[in-house]
């Protein structure tokens, strides 16, 4: 990971104890490896600074011991379960979609089911 020393936002939080007006439109930033983003339903990994669309794709890279390359996430099928988006603050991590669908007639809860087995 190549990244500034320091940027604008983590210069301004140094002193005001926030990331400041710097960053609009973005709401968070990370003093690690200063991106910044502006949605409330990403996630970003304090660890290895991989970025994810959600909590759902944020999870899958976790492990008991910690976090994995994102790329490194396979479903069992072995394609990979997730898959890159460039957004104007950087790549963004999601899960991959194949075209599957959900059988519409069953539960919220059988499709959940469905969901963590291909995990």
């Amino acid at each position: 990971m190549t990244a500034a020393l320091t940027c604008a936002p983590c210069e301004y939080a140094k002193i005001h104890h926030w990331w400041g007006p710097a960053l609009a439109p973005a709401r968070s930033h990370c003093a690690r490896c200063h991106r910044s983003w502006a949605s409330l339903i990403e996630g970003h990994c304090t660890i290895c600074c991989a970025h994810f669309a959600n909590v759902k794709a944020f999870d899958a890279h976790l492990t008991e011991e910690g976090c994995r390359p994102p790329a490194s996430v396979i479903r069992r099928d072995g394609r990979p379960r997730l898959t890159t988006r460039e957004t104007p603050y950087g790549t963004t991590w999601r899960i991959a979609f194949y075209g599957e669908r959900p059988d519409f007639n069953a539960s919220d809860d059988e499709a959940d089911v469905e969901d963590e087995l291909d995990e």
